[in-house]
């Protein structure tokens, strides 16, 4: 089974993380209280990836459990967004529920079958002559075209709406002194046009007695794809206000109960891969998280950085430094830009010891590092973050610096010349050699012949001041240091 999380909505209060359960029970309480006489079209209003199909999928398993009131699920975007569709699904599921009996009739099935025959491909040409009755062809001409055009309309008469209000009537009589709730999910993916010919369709059985629509929507994107289609100067949320009655809020939630499910998540993952921060890395990660997460607003943003940690955790574990790597991470899912600006900027960013930067390598008194960094397009946030991940460039800015550059490499810290570009590529082996790789070599120090083909096998001209920095890193690890 796959651990990575998917962007499904949650069926089941115990995977309620937001406290959705409750806000469920009190809408609930607020449409047990309508009467059966009553009809409402409530929209649920919530931005996309704020978890509104979740609430709903709450709402219909609290509902399940009450003999008062029915209700059904539509999701609009599967069914295409075709709105006649959609009205006889409304009207199939409440008259299946309660009479088990389907609602279109024969003849109106018949008129949907003849329109989909109307629009798939005919075994003969466009061109082809053909007899429409028992006497010869010569007496009758026809294109295929003509009888498409034939079967369509035919289709679209015993399919009509004329069918849909027999449906209609037939239903009225079945739900008196009954309550049903239909929710229609998924309209903010549809384009204006079908959200508009949805929106009137079900106004032609909203006023039933006793039957209520939930329609859980972005509102701006919503009103916004109908305005498109509205003659120029009418608005699309007055449009949305004549038809939804009782507009509720999906409730906000909070940045603090978005940190805390973040950090439980993440915390699950270091311990999942044995990963173990020490309380400066940890302070050091609340500092630059709390630069970043303006970004992070939603359960969807949650599952995305969840998701991309979970790939490059187990890779990434003993090679870089994890801190760093999360951040960086949340930086590339959510402002590509800045994230360019790092991953192109490494001379300015880092010190350079023991790889000499040739743009910088006159510059003592960093004059023309201050000038290039000061031409950075960054605000004041991200110069902050930049600030905190890379000691040189802080120095710039506050005439301090960061005096044990040693700690640095051994932290594996992307400010370190060493570790920098293995952030952004796969490590290469005639550049680089990995902290894995040199654990698995320090542990060889008892076998000679063993130690010495991984020494030659690993260690090159390009890397050896780096491996031998590593191997003094990890020098309590060798059984034998005198070999």
């Amino acid at each position: 089974m796959s651990k990575y999380t998917s962007d499904q909505p949650i069926t089941e209060p115990t995977n309620d993380e937001f406290n959705r359960a409750v806000f469920a029970t009190d809408f609930i309480k607020i449409i047990s209280n309508f009467k059966d006489t009553e009809s409402y079209v409530i929209g649920l209003y919530g931005k996309w990836g704020s978890g509104k199909t979740s609430t709903i999928n709450l709402i219909l398993k609290q509902l399940a459990s009450k003999n008062d009131i029915y209700s059904i699920s539509i999701n609009a975007w599967a069914l295409g967004g075709d709105h006649e569709i959609i009205l006889w699904d409304i009207l199939n599921q409440i008259s299946t529920k309660l009479t088990d009996k389907k609602a279109k009739t024969k003849r109106a099935r018949f008129g949907h079958l003849l329109k989909k025959v109307s629009k798939a491909e005919l075994p003969f040409d466009l061109s082809s002559e053909i007899p429409l009755d028992s006497s010869t062809k010569n007496n009758m001409n026809s294109s295929s075209g003509k009888i498409l055009n034939t079967v369509s309309y035919l289709g679209q008469i015993l399919s009509s709406s004329d069918n849909i209000s027999l449906a209609r009537n037939r239903i009225e009589s079945y739900i008196k002194n009954k309550k049903i709730i239909v929710i229609i999910d998924d309209l903010d993916r549809l384009p204006g046009k079908q959200i508009i010919n949805i929106l009137r369709s079900i106004n032609t059985i909203a006023d039933y007695g006793g039957i209520s629509y939930v329609l859980p929507i972005d509102i701006q994107y919503v009103s916004s794809a109908v305005e498109e289609q509205l003659p120029f100067g009418q608005s699309g949320s007055e449009f949305i206000e004549k038809v939804i009655q009782l507009p509720i809020d999906l409730p906000t939630l909070t940045q603090e109960k978005i940190d805390h499910v973040l950090f439980d998540k993440i915390n699950i993952l270091l311990i999942e891969h044995k990963i173990t921060l020490s309380e400066d890395e940890i302070q050091r990660f609340q500092r630059l998280y709390f630069e970043l997460n303006k970004y992070i607003k939603s359960p969807r943003d949650i599952n995305k950085i969840i998701n991309v940690l979970r790939f490059r955790m187990p890779i990434s574990n003993t090679e870089i430094n994890i801190v760093d790597l999360i951040i960086l991470e949340i930086i590339r899912l959510f402002d590509k830009r800045f994230y360019e600006i790092i991953k192109t900027h490494r001379d300015l960013l880092i010190n350079h010891i023991h790889i000499p930067s040739v743009k910088y390598r006159l510059d003592n008194h960093n004059k023309k590092r201050t000038i290039d960094a000061d031409k950075l397009d960054i605000n004041s946030d991200q110069k902050e973050i930049l600030q905190q991940l890379f000691p040189a460039f802080d120095a710039l800015y506050t005439n301090t610096n960061f005096s044990n550059k040693d700690t640095l490499r051994k932290l594996k810290r992307i400010a370190d010349e060493n570790y920098f570009d293995l952030f952004f590529a796969s490590l290469d082996s005639e550049i680089n050699v990995s902290n894995k790789q040199i654990l698995e070599i320090v542990q060889l120090s008892d076998t000679p012949d063993k130690l010495n083909k991984a020494l030659f096998s690993t260690i090159n001209t390009n890397n050896f001041d780096f491996a031998l920095r590593l191997i003094i890193d990890n020098i309590s690890l060798i059984k034998d240091p005198l070999i």
